[in-house]
């Protein structure tokens, strides 16, 4: 019985921790210059709207290369992130930088809108500290299960290391459940025997 117990645990935690196993962290390492729009990797389409298109930061963009490679929507408007696939999808985090490092670096506030499947939409505001370099932010629990999310209309600023997951299959929820009653019901028959 006790090593049953121990069993179902650890496939309990690897069912809550999969969904962060899966996630996928959108780095822009191996861009530079411009980027065309939309632009898929790993699994997710950003798309910049009204026929503007992005700008990748490399090491030799000197005053303007935040220590990683970012992206940069070139008009400032609107950056839409999607599932290749269409599917839903998690958002947890990504990292900002002010547009340029040069003159100029202020504090900029941009505003994450969710859209589920059903049409609703989540918002949350976000602010740079206004120096130039990346900052992480996290997002809350409410960007879950998204069809779409946009960001960053009006504002210059540089993105990196995207990190969202797909949302788990129904089927794969299910075969996991009929997994673990095929082994409770092992159990107690090897238990009763």
């Amino acid at each position: 019985m006790k090593r049953t117990t121990i069993l179902l645990g650890m496939l309990t935690c690897v069912f809550l921790l999969s969904p962060l196993a899966d996630a996928t962290t959108l780095t822009f390492d191996s861009l530079a210059g411009d980027v065309d729009s939309p632009y898929t990797e790993g699994g997710f389409t950003l798309t910049a709207t009204e026929d503007s298109s992005f700008f990748a930061f490399e090491p030799s963009d000197v005053f303007d290369y935040t220590g990683s490679g970012a992206l940069i929507n070139q008009y400032s408007t609107a950056t839409f992130l999607t599932a290749a696939d269409g599917s839903l999808f998690n958002l947890a985090a990504i990292d900002l930088s002010e547009g340029y490092g040069g003159d100029g670096v202020y504090e900029t506030s941009i505003t994450f809108i969710g859209m589920y499947g059903d049409g609703s939409t989540v918002s949350q505001d976000v602010t740079t500290d206004g120096s130039f370099g990346n900052e992480t932010f996290f997002f809350n629990d409410d960007f879950t299960g998204l069809a779409s999310v946009s960001f960053g209309d009006g504002e210059y600023l540089q993105f990196d290391n995207i990190v969202a997951n797909p949302v788990p299959e129904p089927a794969g929820i299910l075969l996991l459940g009929m997994g673990l009653v095929a082994l409770t019901g092992a159990s107690r028959r090897v238990k009763n025997k």
